[in-house]
């Protein structure tokens, strides 16, 4: 069997498995395949992606009317918790919520599209939903408060593995201390990327006509800076903890599931030092 075959075979077992979780939500199987196959990293990276959630974002991507009345059902509730982390939001609050679903859903370039099925669909939400609210409340020069005083590890994480809810309190402050250091340490275009993605909300078309790139290749340079951020991360925990490689490699599965967050909560706070 060639790996093209295999592929194939490993999209089918996905695709079946995507309907039965979205019962009501009906798209053939070659446009799963070819949405599938455009966010693949490398043939052997399917195993890591949540397919399920890449067909509802497919979907969704298509207008399809079951998908997104299944988004908003259960996704709405996650937007909204999201923002209450933000006090300064207020009565605003619904209106930022639906601006969210507006931008993510909505258009013709919708910013699910940019869900790459890397991470958990949730986890990715939540922070286009945080970096929405934050820069909603910057251009009305709002203070931004906060539930605690670290905006970038505060929201709580729906749906984490078992034990790596423990593991993201456990190690927190060793990674709170490393992903600044990380950052630093990336070049310049990498930083800045990161920064017009995570915290402007710029979606990969508008990064790539800064850049004259084709969106393509700027989903690959933001994918290339968050795989050297976890790397250094991971290195800079490795060096600084006493903890077995399964524990370590627990700890960088945490860090992958809330790279998102922690990008727009550390931008975030960087911008208002500035």
């Amino acid at each position: 069997m060639t790996r093209n075959e295999q592929i194939d075979g490993d999209l089918a077992s996905h695709y079946e498995a995507a309907r039965a979780e979205w019962p009501d939500v009906v798209i053939e199987y070659d446009e799963f395949a070819a949405y599938v196959t455009d966010r693949l990293a490398e043939p052997g990276s399917l195993r890591q992606l949540h397919t399920s959630q890449l067909y509802l974002a497919c979907a969704c991507a298509r207008r399809d009317p079951a998908a997104l009345r299944a988004f908003e059902r259960t996704c709405t509730p996650i937007i909204h918790t999201s923002l209450a982390q933000l006090r300064g939001l207020g009565a605003d609050a619904d209106d930022v919520a639906q601006l969210v679903l507006q931008k993510v859903l909505v258009g013709e370039d919708p910013k699910i599209v940019d869900y790459n099925g890397s991470g958990d669909l949730r986890g990715w939400l939540k922070a286009v939903a945080l970096r929405t609210g934050l820069n909603y409340l910057r251009k009305r020069k709002r203070e931004i408060i906060a539930d605690d005083d670290d905006i970038w590890m505060a929201l709580p994480v729906t749906g984490m593995a078992p034990g790596l809810a423990e593991l993201r309190t456990r190690y927190r402050a060793h990674f709170k201390a490393a992903l600044p250091q990380a950052i630093a340490a990336l070049p310049p275009q990498d930083r800045a990327v990161l920064r017009y993605h995570y915290l402007d909300g710029l979606n990969l078309d508008q990064i790539g006509k800064i850049y004259g790139v084709h969106r393509s290749t700027a989903s690959r340079w933001v994918d290339r800076a968050c795989g050297q951020l976890v790397e250094r991360v991971r290195a800079a925990l490795r060096d600084g903890l006493k903890v077995s490689d399964l524990e370590l490699a627990s700890i960088v599965e945490m860090i992958r599931s809330e790279l998102d967050l922690s990008l727009t909560g550390y931008f975030a706070a960087a911008a208002r030092m500035t």
